[in-house]
């Protein structure tokens, strides 16, 4: 059973969530630090407790996770998933004009 609290002000690091999971034993369970692999910048993994993770706010569509995954094969931080997302429906909207244009 895994158990949410709030960490006081006081007691959050820099790098840390105000969130943190712990354990059945009350031990606080840490989440993996990334480097993002497109720009490099570190951040949270919360594999383990996904629903807390950075990038579930982040909605993609099935078309842009396989877009993603075909350049990517790691996590990556919140912004640049947004920024993806964002590049992949400009390409489609381009494509779409062209081929209606043609």
């Amino acid at each position: 059973m895994k158990i949410f609290c709030i960490k006081p002000a006081d007691k959050i690091q820099a790098s840390e969530s105000a969130v943190c999971e712990m354990d059945e034993n009350n031990r606080v369970i840490k989440h993996e630090t990334k480097t993002c692999p497109r720009c490099q910048h570190d951040f949270e993994c919360k594999s383990g407790s996904i629903l807390l993770c950075q990038c579930q706010t982040v909605y993609l569509e099935p078309a842009h996770t396989k877009y993603i995954s075909s350049l990517y094969s790691d996590c990556l931080c919140a912004s640049c998933l947004l920024t993806l997302r964002t590049e992949y429906n400009l390409r489609e909207h381009e494509e779409h004009l062209r081929s209606f244009m043609s």
